[in-house]
């Protein structure tokens, strides 16, 4: 058996690492992580650095992507996501990332794709392959930090809306999702490898 891969966690937010490292601690046997990332690169050389994307604007994600392969401290780059935009693939590739892995995927399936692209195997990068859920970015925004327990007015706080807009795409994003409150979203999040 091999050793388990060691994984930083990216992300602006604490909370964002946090949960990402929650969802992979059972898979400890396969997957280590040993570092978490807020506005930063790995401190320490890992196999894979593991970007969540949440809250980060593309071009910031591209810059930290091609900071984190000159700086040669993770072997592999894989962006963890919900969606992306038309021809951020190929700008993807061509900034070092290594995968690109849907939050949709139940983290068994997230798992397994570290596991492939540890081993030299790209995932994701298909131009043809579906990075989209329906979800508009801002719903997957509202809906990570829903299921993470905050309230409306913490979520527009966050987010830098006002509370009726939160309630607005709430609404949409209940219907969307085919469920009828936030406590049903938060098990269709956990569902979707959202949280642990």
């Amino acid at each position: 058996m091999h050793p388990p891969l060691l994984i930083s966690v990216v992300n602006d937010y604490e909370l964002v690492v946090k949960g990402a490292a929650s969802m992979l601690a059972p898979f400890a046997d396969r997957v280590e992580v040993v570092d978490l990332q807020v506005a930063g690169i790995p401190d320490r050389h890992v196999d894979i650095a593991l970007f969540d994307t949440f809250g980060t604007q593309e071009e910031s994600v591209l810059e930290r992507c091609r900071a984190m392969q000159a700086d040669g401290a993770a072997a592999r780059i894989v962006l963890y996501t919900w969606q992306l935009a038309a021809g951020t693939l190929q700008r993807a590739a061509t900034s070092g990332v290594d995968g690109i892995i849907m939050k949709t995927e139940p983290a068994d399936k997230l798992v397994d794709a570290l596991e492939a692209v540890a081993e030299g195997r790209t995932v994701g990068l298909d131009p043809s392959a579906d990075h989209s859920m329906g979800l508009t970015t801002r719903e997957r925004e509202i809906l990570e930090l829903m299921a993470v327990g905050r309230t409306n007015f913490e979520i527009a706080r966050t987010l830098f809306v006002s509370e009726e807009t939160v309630k607005t795409y709430a609404k949409r994003l209940f219907r969307k999702l085919g469920v009828r409150n936030r406590v049903e979203a938060a098990v269709r999040a956990s569902e979707l490898g959202v949280v642990a």
